[in-house]
């Protein structure tokens, strides 16, 4: 069995009827049942299907099965010695196919079955007998054959209309169905047609492309529908963990439908787990909320553009039906609004702004608000009637708000997301503890007047992600931290900070640590709790930063990044580190002015895999560099006194040798019978151009 999946027109049934022409001669029998989907959704369509299957096979017309456990008992007695191609066209759901065939394990050996459908998880269900194939979307090239097939009746466009053909490609996206019925519809038609035609679809979806994806929608539950619209309208491009958050806490049971989604093939999430939609969907979707209320932007559920969200808030005529809102405005723009103007909105639940300056005092938000992300807002404080019992996200980067205002009056126990990032006004930090103590995300990157933060916060155990990226003034951080969820902390560019505090046991789960560039001249014996730590970030350009010996307890490092001066302990005998990636950042001749250290790294982090040397001074590698056989990227940044490169690992792929001088003309050695040639005369072209003072 094979399953061919995708969403509705990407050419599922094109590709399984040109496997079934090509080979069904091959078989002792052959049936390619389409529209599988609608003629089994009844007992009488399931008698028919099993009539046509049958009389096809044997190639007889006019059979009659009776019923359908009896044409089931047929089938399998008159057709389990013949091998059979078989393709079911759109296959939505496993009972339809049992009342077909039952459990399909009654074929003759060399037997196929080709099965297409917009659902993934239909195709786990029946086990690993069936291998699966997930149709993609064409690419440039062969979406533009594609339209010139069906647009100028020739496999390239005309030479005057190739700026608008591309266009046309870049809306479609690569999508078959759309690029044939867009093609055919423009066919003969003049460029001034074609630009209205353009910017009409932009704006008004095509019914004829429309009606492709709403079939996939029409097979969603109430709560799919919502999530699906949601994603459309406001969360394309975002955090998977974040909208599951959000919308888990709008009664969406998120986990399950998102993933009913993606079997659906309506959306994706790509390796970084972020959530997306081909822009024919998320159009298809947006124009369903449209069609709620054409002429009304008031009386629909979600809002998103800017000219009816600017005629909704100024003429105040919104509604208890909006459930969301996306003021974005393509340039900086103002917006003079009612203070009370979202006053009619009770069940809004998000509240997205950006790019927009609301010129008055805001005096009342809806308290079932789950989201608000507001980007420079203007006010000191949220206004006094507002109460965020109910809030999971509060981004507010580039805001005025001062937090000790904020939460000295509220309690938000669900807020889980935080993010004050380029806020100027917050000094210090109130009490997070008892005002947020769910908060999984805090970010305060760029808080440059940021000084202080209260000891309470080192016991905020629910929090995951808290980045203090270049808060300048940021000395210290609680003397006591006990944040058993916490995964990434990043203190790089606190140019201030001086001491990272006694690390407990309970806080195995960091996995990233960013100190970078920071005023700490030596790292707690404590760092040998981090039994998880995968990437370590230390040293500065200014203070050199002594390494504790249980560094070599962390068994778990990939990248250890050193910056400036840092000394590693003498201690011997440490044994094997399995560290994945290990950065040099700038060590000093008067540190170690024969590099001794590499003999001990060699000794201890025999699994390097990446080596950076960023302004560094007197570098004769050892011979030695060869035993760190997973080095396969040596990276020198800022180099001024590199003389050799010895022999390199066989793992080696690629060095990179970026903005390095040089005083004596001495010629680089590059001696590595396992590096690639095309590197090797690129590297040595590369040496052969450079000037006294200016290298690459």
């Amino acid at each position: 069995m094979i399953g061919i999946y995708g969403p509705s027109g990407i050419g599922k049934s094109t590709i399984a009827r040109a496997i079934f022409n090509r080979i069904c001669d091959r078989f002792d029998g052959f049936c390619h049942l389409e529209n599988f989907r609608e003629n089994s959704g009844t007992n009488d369509g399931v008698i028919k299907l099993q009539e046509t299957f049958f009389s096809e096979i044997l190639r007889v017309k006019n059979l009659k099965v009776g019923n359908k456990s009896k044409g089931i008992n047929i089938i399998k007695e008159k057709l389990s010695c013949m091998r059979i191609l078989l393709v079911l066209d759109d296959v939505d759901k496993l009972v339809h196919i049992e009342n077909l065939l039952e459990k399909c394990d009654w074929f003759a050996y060399g037997s196929r079955i080709i099965i297409t459908t917009r659902d993934k998880h239909l195709l786990a269900t029946l086990g690993n007998c069936c291998s699966t194939y997930e149709v993609q979307e064409l690419d440039k090239d062969e979406a533009l054959e594609l339209f010139s097939m069906y647009a100028f009746q020739r496999n390239k466009p005309k030479k005057d209309y190739l700026e608008l053909a591309n266009q046309v490609i870049q809306y479609t996206k690569g999508h078959p169905l759309a690029i044939e019925i867009m093609g055919a519809d423009l066919c003969g038609r003049t460029k001034r047609e074609w630009k209205s035609a353009l910017y009409m679809n932009e704006r008004i979806p095509s019914k004829d492309i429309q009606k492709i994806f709403e079939m996939s929608y029409e097979g969603l539950n109430a709560i799919e529908q919502d999530i699906f619209l949601d994603i459309a309208c406001f969360f394309k491009g975002f955090l998977k963990e974040y909208v599951v958050d959000i919308l888990d806490a709008c009664d969406l049971y998120p986990i399950y439908g998102i993933q009913r989604l993606i079997d659906k093939c309506l959306i994706i999430v790509d390796r970084y787990n972020i959530l997306f939609m081909h822009d024919l969907l998320q159009q298809m979707g947006r124009d369903i909320v449209r069609r709620e209320s054409p002429k009304m932007p008031g009386e629909r559920s979600r809002l998103w553009c800017y000219e009816d969200v600017h005629k909704v808030l100024t003429e105040n005529t919104g509604s208890e039906k909006i459930r969301g809102i996306t003021i974005c405005s393509p340039e900086p723009s103002k917006m003079k609004l009612e203070p009370k103007c979202l006053e009619k909105m009770k069940n809004l639940k998000f509240l997205i702004v950006s790019n927009v300056d609301i010129c008055r005092g805001l005096k009342y938000l809806p308290n079932e608000l789950r989201v608000l992300d507001w980007s420079g807002f203007p006010l000191s404080s949220l206004p006094s009637s507002f109460d965020p019992k109910n809030l999971i996200a509060l981004n507010m980067p580039e805001s005025w708000v001062t937090l000790d205002k904020l939460f000295k009056r509220i309690q938000c126990r669900n807020l889980t997301y935080m993010n004050f990032n380029s806020n100027q006004y917050i000094r210090e930090l109130p009490d997070l503890s008892s005002a947020t103590p769910n908060i999984k995300k805090l970010d305060l990157r760029y808080c440059k007047r940021l000084v202080n933060v209260p000891d309470t916060i080192g016991y905020l155990d629910k929090l995951e992600s808290w980045d203090l990226y270049n808060c300048h003034e940021l000395q210290t951080l609680p003397s006591c931290i006990v944040m058993k969820s916490l995964k990434h902390l990043n203190l790089f560019g606190c140019k201030r900070f001086k001491r990272i505090p006694h690390i407990p046991q309970e806080m195995e789960n960091l996995k990233f640590l960013s100190s970078g560039h920071t005023a700490i001249r030596e790292l707690p014996p404590s760092i040998g709790n981090l039994t998880r730590l995968e990437l370590l970030e230390i040293g500065s350009d200014f203070y050199p930063c002594h390494l504790p010996s249980s560094i070599y307890k962390l068994q778990q490092l990939r990248t250890l990044s050193l910056y400036g001066n840092v000394k590693f302990p003498k201690d011997k005998g440490i044994g094997r580190q399995a560290a994945a990636g290990i950065s040099y950042g700038g060590f000093s001749k008067y540190c170690f002015p024969k590099f001794n250290f590499l003999k001990k790294l060699t000794f201890c982090f025999t699994h390097l895999e990446k080596c950076l040397l960023s302004r560094s001074e007197d570098l004769n590698f050892r011979e030695s560099i060869i035993r760190f056989n997973r080095l396969n990227r040596l990276i020198i940044r800022d180099s001024k006194f590199l003389k050799k490169i010895p022999k390199l690992p066989e793992s080696i792929r690629q060095v990179d040798a970026t903005k390095f001088r040089y005083k004596t003309r001495e010629k680089y050695i590059l001696n590595n019978k396992f590096f690639s040639s095309w590197f090797f005369f690129l590297f040595a072209y590369l040496l052969s151009v450079m000037g006294p003072a200016h290298g690459t």
